[in-house]
């Protein structure tokens, strides 16, 4: 997965890119098993999945109340754009409640699309029956 931050109002530290990090390795291992099955089909040398991460301060001069925004855009093959945005006191609670949307949007995505096989497969299933 490749990751793309952008800040806006204020500079990305080491320690807030490390945690972004950490928080997004369980993103990865989420879409792990699409990325390399995408990767089959297409061996291109560039990566399948891409994840945009805005994290901006709103304000510059309110000091307290939810003044930091982080927002994540995820462009997944067969799936035109996953999306999740949240705010937050602290810059670390914005990236948290982020991640914690992104997984709960995974989910439904995949659960969709589960959902989608096995009705395929009762279809097929009363078709054979029929005849």
């Amino acid at each position: 997965m490749q990751v793309t931050v952008k800040t806006t109002k204020f500079s990305l530290t080491p320690a807030i890119a490390a945690h972004l990090s950490r928080k997004l390795e369980s993103i990865a291992r989420m879409l792990s098993r699409i990325e390399s099955s995408a990767a089959a089909k297409q061996a291109r040398g560039r990566a399948l999945i891409t994840a945009r991460i805005e994290l901006e301060r709103t304000t510059r001069h309110h000091r307290k109340g939810i003044v930091f925004r982080a927002e994540a855009n995820l462009d997944v093959p067969g799936r035109a754009m996953l999306r999740a945005e949240a705010q937050g006191e602290t810059l670390h609670l914005a990236i948290d409640r982020m991640r914690d949307e992104l997984q709960r949007e995974i989910k439904k995505w995949k659960e969709r699309s589960v959902t989608r096989v096995r009705e395929g497969g009762r279809a097929l299933k009363r078709r054979i029956r029929k005849t």
